[in-house]
């Protein structure tokens, strides 16, 4: 099983880290994610600073993700949240999931970054290895460019039926959290840059 390469480990300018200090950024393939998101996060689903850096390569649990170039400044990602629900009373569809929020960027670097995409989006397990349990599409996910000292808010909302694993409400269980994640590609954007959230209760109609 491949390991999710640690942003760092790639030679970029930017540092992508979420407002309130945590990192969101983690690199590799789709199966596991090894990064450790606090689990006393908002509702809402805004990143939160989990404390306690360490030291290397690996991003700290404080948020400190240095840039290669110190001049270069960062990019601060904010992902809100605001709906997280299922439709579970017969007939129940096999993707019930309805997923609304939205994700800011500030651009703190001296280029512009954008345009891009939020290419994709997970639900995972909470833990500190944190199983993909289904991903799924967004709808018109275009990220603009970004000019220096600008910002943009992208709408997030999960596209109907695109969840990778669709068995109605077993596939996300009721009352339980789940974090989601954000695969975040575009110009001037770390290849295999994904923004995570603290974990989020779905909540479900029955």
């Amino acid at each position: 099983m491949r390991q999710r390469t640690p942003i760092v480990s790639l030679l970029v300018a930017v540092a992508l880290t979420a407002c309130s200090g945590a990192t969101t950024t983690i690199g590799g393939d789709d199966t596991t994610d090894s990064g450790a998101a606090s689990d006393s996060g908002a509702a809402d689903g805004t990143v939160s600073d989990g404390g306690g850096g360490k030291d290397g390569a690996t991003p700290g649990l404080d948020g400190s993700l240095p840039s290669v170039d110190a001049n270069s400044g960062r990019v601060d990602a904010k992902i809100v949240i605001t709906q997280l629900s299922e439709n579970c009373q017969p007939p129940v569809a096999n993707d019930p999931v309805v997923l609304l929020g939205t994700l800011t960027l500030s651009n703190g670097t001296s280029a512009s970054i954008g345009p891009g995409a939020v290419s994709l989006g997970a639900f995972l397990e909470q833990g500190t290895v944190r199983k993909v349990v289904a991903t799924f599409n967004l709808d018109n996910n275009g990220i603009p460019a970004i000019a220096p000292g600008a910002s943009a808010v992208v709408p997030l909302t999960k596209t109907a039926g695109s969840l990778s694993k669709p068995d109605g409400c077993n596939t996300l269980q009721c009352g339980k959290a789940y974090v989601v994640e954000l695969a975040v590609a575009g110009t001037g954007v770390p290849v295999g840059t994904r923004l995570t959230t603290d974990p989020i209760t779905v909540t479900c109609t029955q």
